[in-house]
């Protein structure tokens, strides 16, 4: 079954925040800021997203799978807040682009010219996942995206998605959906934050990890 079109508050389980996360990380990167191939060149220390919301990057996060104490360039790895509150703290440096935009590197050279997350992660809510679904009410619970390579533009941050999941009435699953297409801005979803689950999981040897997190008012194309 597919869902009618609307605006929906949505729950995305953690493996498709974590998804999404991946392929809009370069976002972070202070290589796409010096290029201006991201929105948030220029914002460190403003507002980039809701006050519900904290981005870590931990390289020694328990739940991540393989810990390296230096990066590429051979300098000591640390945890930093990236966003903490919907402050941007911190893009992501390595030495070179760290030394061209006047800043320190934060230990997130994959290679002298490239940088990487470590250990990107959402920091956890207080709720369970049930309680988080409580909050939620009726809305639609997200298990999968579909065609982020092409549809989603990281320069832009616009994306249209193909997804499936579950409707949500009263706190509780209803029935599977699925050929449904989300569409949004990864920018402004980081503004759509409502609140996330207290269990961070980490993809199986991936550098990515977040809750269950539960975002308000997307756009969904359904029948």
């Amino acid at each position: 079954d597919t869902v009618p079109s609307g605006k929906y508050n949505i729950i995305m389980d953690s493996a498709t925040v974590c998804s999404l996360m991946e392929t809009y990380a370069t976002v972070f990167s202070a290589r796409s800021a010096y290029l201006k191939t991201t929105l948030l060149s220029g914002r460190e220390g403003e507002m980039v997203a809701s006050e519900a919301l904290t981005l870590v990057d931990d390289p020694f996060h328990p739940e991540k799978f393989g810990h390296c104490p230096f990066d590429g360039e051979g300098v000591a790895v640390y945890a930093k807040n990236v966003i903490e509150k919907g402050r941007l703290n911190t893009l992501l440096y390595n030495r070179m682009y760290a030394s061209l935009l006047g800043r320190q590197t934060t230990g997130n050279a994959s290679s002298a010219t490239g940088i990487e997350p470590k250990g990107l992660y959402i920091a956890p809510g207080e709720l369970s996942n049930k309680e988080l679904m409580e909050k939620l009410g009726d809305g639609l619970y997200l298990t999968s995206l579909q065609g982020l390579h092409a549809g989603a533009n990281v320069q832009s941050g616009d994306f249209s998605l193909q997804a499936d999941g579950f409707l949500v009435k009263d706190g509780v699953k209803a029935a599977p959906v699925k050929n449904f297409t989300v569409a949004g801005n990864f920018f402004q979803l980081l503004k759509q934050v409502t609140d996330m689950s207290s269990q961070v999981k980490f993809g199986v040897g991936s550098d990515y990890g977040a809750p269950d997190v539960l975002f308000s008012g997307l756009a969904v194309s359904g029948k």
